[in-house]
Formats: structure tokens, sequence, C-alpha cells
């Protein structure tokens, strides 16, 4: 039979065990406060609150608008190049972005990828295949295409 002494001291090493867990878990937690986010993969939604809220109700606008949903993933890869050029100009034009937003939207709803032809989703590779279709045709994301045409223009 264990001893009275025993069994308190295995109860407070117990308490002692569960103290050093909670702590380490609330040091990482100060450390890195978007861990939570990045578990899901938003390590950005910490970094750009605001500025990703907007981004979310104007693709949700337009998911209304063209009857398409995104999926989680097709939805952050649309949002991760315009979070880069806000990190790079600190200036982000709305009405552009609404526009280059729109055209995408409306080419990944003409024209799904395979996977997703008989869905009402969207997923990653539609959008791929969107920006592929629109490659560089999307200002402020790209206008390459534009100047080439005005450079074979010049000639």
């Amino acid at each position: 039979m264990i001893s009275f002494e025993t069994y308190i001291l295995s109860i407070i090493g117990i308490i002692i065990i569960f103290l050093l867990v909670f702590i380490i878990y609330t040091i990482n937690r100060i450390r890195c406060p978007y861990h939570e986010s990045s578990k899901k993969g938003k390590w950005f939604e910490y970094r750009y609150k605001n500025f990703y809220i907007r981004l979310e109700e104007i693709i949700g606008k337009y998911e209304i608008e063209y009857d398409t949903e995104l999926t989680p993933t097709a939805r952050e890869m649309l949002i991760i190049p315009i979070l880069e050029l806000q990190e790079r100009i600190h200036f982000i034009d709305w009405n552009q972005i609404k526009e280059t937003l729109k055209v995408i939207m409306s080419y990944m709803k003409r024209y799904p990828s395979e996977k997703d032809k008989h869905e009402k989703k969207r997923s990653a590779l539609s959008l791929i295949k969107a920006f592929w279709g629109k490659y560089c045709n999307i200002p402020p994301l790209c206008a390459e295409r534009d100047k080439k045409q005005e450079d074979s223009n010049v000639e």
C-alpha cells in the first residue's frame, strides 16, 4: 500500500507538470501571437487584419455576383499577391483591386479547371488557370501584356 506522503508527493508532481505545460504554452503564445492563425495557413490575417477583412468582403461580393464560391486555398492564393503589393508600395488603389478581382472571378466562372467544371466551387486550380489566362493583364498586380503590345506597336 502507498503511504500518505507518497500519495501527496505524486499529486504535487502532477500539478507541477501541468503548470509547466501551461507556462510553456503561454510563453509560445506570447512569442508567436498569430500562432493559431498560422495553423490555418492565415499568418497574414494577423499581420494585415483590416486590409484582409476588406479584401474578404470584396471577394465575398464577387462570389455572390458570379455565383461562384472559392475554396479556402484559392481565396488565400488570390489574396497573397495583393498583400505583397500593399507591403511594397504601402498604397492600394481599391478601385483597381476591385477591377482585378472582378476580372479574375469572371474568368474563373467562365473557364474553370477540369476538376471544377461541374461544380459551383472554384479551387486553386481554377485560380491558377485564371492567372495564366489573364497573365499579365491584371493591374496593379501585373500589366506586362499591355506594355509588350505597346512596344510591338512602336516597331
